[in-house]
C-alpha cells in the first residue's frame, strides 16, 4: 500500500515538474517574440502556457498587452480583468489601469471604463497630459459630438 501511494506520489512530482518544465520553455520562446513585438506569434504561444495551468502576473500582463497592440480589445479585456482579479492586490504598473480601461471602453462597457481611468489618474496624479484628457471629458465629448456628421454635406465638384 505505501509502495503505491510512493509511486503515485513520484508520477505526480515527475509530470508536475515536466508541466512547469515546459511551460517556462514556452515561456521562454514567447517572451523572445514578445521582445521582437511579434505579438500575435507570442500571443499564441502564451495562450497555449495558460491552458497548460501555468499564471504568473508577467504572463497575464503580456498577453493583455498582445492583443491590446493589435486592437484585439475582446481578448485584451479578458486577460486584462483576469490580471486585476487574481493579482489586483499586488503592485500592478500604472499603464495597466489605462489599458484596461480603453479595453473596457472599446467593448462597450463605459461605467467600468471610467472607473479604471480614475484610478488610474488617482495613481498618477492629476499633471500628466491623460488625467487633463479625463478631467475634461464632458467638454471633449461635446465637442466631438458637434464635429461629427460636419463633412456629410461635401460632394464632387
Amino acid at each position: 500500500m505505501k509502495k503505491g501511494l510512493s509511486i503515485i506520489a513520484l508520477a505526480s512530482f515527475i509530470f508536475l515538474g515536466n508541466t512547469t518544465a515546459q511551460a517556462q520553455a514556452g515561456l521562454k520562446q514567447s517572451n523572445k517574440q514578445y521582445d521582437r513585438w511579434a505579438y500575435i506569434e507570442s500571443a499564441t504561444i502564451y495562450e497555449k502556457v495558460l491552458k497548460r495551468g501555468f499564471v504568473s502576473q508577467d504572463l497575464l500582463e503580456k498577453l493583455g498587452n498582445a492583443y491590446y497592440f493589435n486592437a484585439r480589445y475582446q481578448e485584451a479585456r479578458k486577460h486584462y480583468e483576469q490580471l486585476f482579479t487574481e493579482y489586483g492586490n499586488e503592485e500592478i504598473a500604472t499603464e495597466y489601469y489605462y489599458r484596461y480601461g480603453q479595453t473596457l471602453q472599446h467593448t462597450g462597457n463605459e461605467i467600468q471604463a471610467k472607473r479604471y481611468y480614475d484610478l488610474f489618474v488617482s495613481k498618477t496624479g492629476s499633471h500628466t497630459q491623460i488625467a487633463q484628457f479625463r478631467k475634461d471629458e464632458a467638454a471633449l465629448k461635446k465637442q466631438i459630438q458637434e464635429n461629427s456628421g460636419r463633412y456629410d454635406k461635401v460632394a464632387n465638384l
